[in-house]
């Protein structure tokens, strides 16, 4: 891990650039549950973020972190198809437009914003707290909507355009 730290930080260097990751926080890393379970699981990763810190104060290499919230949402249901990417790829897009550009606001893309009008409560500017709970509200009526297709969220790509004619 810390040939691949070096070789991160190496490669945004040689580039002038700096690295943008996800703030993640490993909690409960001593509970004997099926949380353990999955915060033993990331310790590799979270050891490789370490790495990569040290690397970059080392280096004197920017690194900004970023909130990791809605991340996969926001890339499956607006970059996904846009760009023909996998959900893992739009999800480190939305995670590079918030640390490297800063965006602070995602915006629902058109075509799903005209299917979501007439659902429930939509239109309603005082139920959207922020832009985060639409996004949270858009996987909830997405996850239903496939459900009654008899499909998990996954294959919201396969059946955008089934869904977006209905």
């Amino acid at each position: 891990m810390g040939g691949l730290a070096v070789e991160t930080v190496q490669w945004a260097k040689a580039r002038g650039a700096g690295l943008v990751v996800e703030d993640l926080q490993f909690i409960h890393d001593r509970d004997v549950s099926a949380k353990f379970n999955r915060v033993t699981h990331q310790f590799n990763y979270r050891a490789l973020l370490t790495a990569v810190e040290r690397q970059a104060a080392r280096e004197g290499v920017a690194l900004r972190k970023v909130k990791p919230a809605y991340t996969s949402i926001i890339g499956r249901f607006k970059y996904q198809p846009q760009y023909g990417m996998s959900v893992h790829h739009a999800a480190a897009l939305v995670i590079g437009r918030r640390g490297g550009l800063k965006v602070r606001r995602e915006n629902v893309p058109k075509a799903l914003r005209l299917w979501m009008q007439d659902r429930d409560q939509w239109n309603d500017p005082t139920y959207r707290k922020n832009d985060w709970s639409a996004w949270a509200r858009i996987k909830r009526i997405m996850t239903k909507t496939l459900a009654s297709h008899h499909q998990y969220l996954s294959a919201w790509l396969g059946y955008r355009k089934t869904l977006f004619s209905e």
